[in-house]
């Protein structure tokens, strides 16, 4: 998919459009690392309250951008946080492999964390490894 941008409107931290940098989390925002099956579904749920999240199709998992100072007292289960002292591997708007915007980043808005609470809940409670358990 070809992204048009235009270089006001998204984040300073965006690496070139066609590379992957690594960027320290806690610094403009932290992360919350879910399975891709989960994050999948949670972003689905989330719709159009979901901020930025990266899926990193290598490691089969997405990175949900919340506001910095959240890994803090993140305590989810089936997650984890990524806050200062970690970095995430951030694609550019066209990389095409490896790791892709599954949402990308509009300006400076993030994923509440409240609602991604919600969202991982709702998620969890409709895998399909729960259907089987029942």
């Amino acid at each position: 998919m070809k992204t048009t941008s235009n270089p006001c409107a998204y984040p300073a931290w965006l690496p070139p459009p066609h590379a992957v940098r690594s960027e320290p989390a806690g610094r403009h925002w932290d992360a919350i690392l879910t399975c891709a099956a989960l994050g999948e579904r949670a972003v689905a749920i989330l719709g159009a309250q979901a901020g930025p999240v990266i899926n990193d199709e290598l490691g089969q998992r997405y990175f949900v951008l919340v506001p910095t100072c959240v890994a803090d007292q993140w305590d989810e289960p089936n997650t984890q946080a990524w806050g200062a002292g970690t970095v995430v591997p951030v694609p550019g708007l066209e990389a095409s492999c490896g790791q892709l915007w599954r949402v990308p980043p509009d300006g400076s808005r993030l994923t509440d964390p409240d609602a991604l609470r919600i969202a991982l809940k709702a998620a969890a409670d409709t895998s399909p490894d729960k259907e089987t358990a029942r």
